[in-house]
């Protein structure tokens, strides 16, 4: 009993640690990222743009992809329950709000997770190893700044600007099955789109694109 007692209470210790650990270097990040630029410490931009093509344009496929698959999917359930009550049309603006609000800042937060992040892991974790983090503390160049901020900021810029990638061919899938498979008017799909979405939707989703960083 004490030995599962004391094993308990070291997962509890290394789990504090872990959180810890992931908040100091939270903290360190967003000081690098927004006090020492004021600080006479410049943010290295030129890198951030080098990483906004790693992890944007170079993620535009796959994005396209899934959020093309969730549209075409979402019109088509939708539709299926909704022919029982005749508001198939419904099945548009259903499709453009759940994308715009929820669908398309989450499963673009999943696919970058999947793509980008492990790479960035992998790369920081070999920098790790081969001593090049060491190399930069012993020039008394803070890591965090040097590696950590610029990815940081190409997330936070290409997070929304795929988000709206993912709204635009989210929809563009359910107009595509909807108008060819179901057989909703095109002219009538459009209208109830635009009617559906509300300015706040689409703002809320960009907002919540910030708040699933990978």
């Amino acid at each position: 009993m004490s030995a599962t007692a004391e094993s308990g209470e070291s997962r509890a210790i290394l789990f504090l640690r872990h959180l810890t650990g992931i908040s100091c270097f939270f903290a360190e990040t967003m000081r690098w990222t927004l006090v020492k630029p004021f600080q006479g410490r410049p943010l290295r931009l030129r890198s951030a743009i080098a990483q906004m093509d790693e992890v944007g344009v170079k993620s535009v496929p796959i994005v396209a992809l899934v959020s093309f698959v969730i549209g075409v999917i979402l019109v088509l359930q939708t539709a299926y329950q909704l022919e029982e009550l005749g508001a198939v049309n419904y099945a548009a603006s259903l499709a453009g709000v759940a994308l715009t609000r929820e669908m398309a800042p989450l499963l673009t937060a999943i696919v970058l997770a999947g793509r980008v992040s492990a790479a960035f892991t992998a790369e920081l974790g070999t920098m790790m190893v081969t001593e090049e983090i060491t190399a930069l503390e012993v020039m008394a160049i803070s890591p965090v700044a040097y590696l950590v901020v610029p990815r940081f900021l190409a997330m936070m810029v290409m997070l929304p600007c795929l988000t709206v990638l993912a709204d635009v061919i989210g929809m563009a899938g359910g107009y595509f099955v909807g108008t060819l498979a179901i057989g909703i008017s095109p002219t009538l799909y459009i209208h109830d789109t635009i009617n559906a979405l509300l300015v706040k939707d689409i703002m809320s989703g960009l907002a919540k694109a910030w708040f699933l960083p990978p």
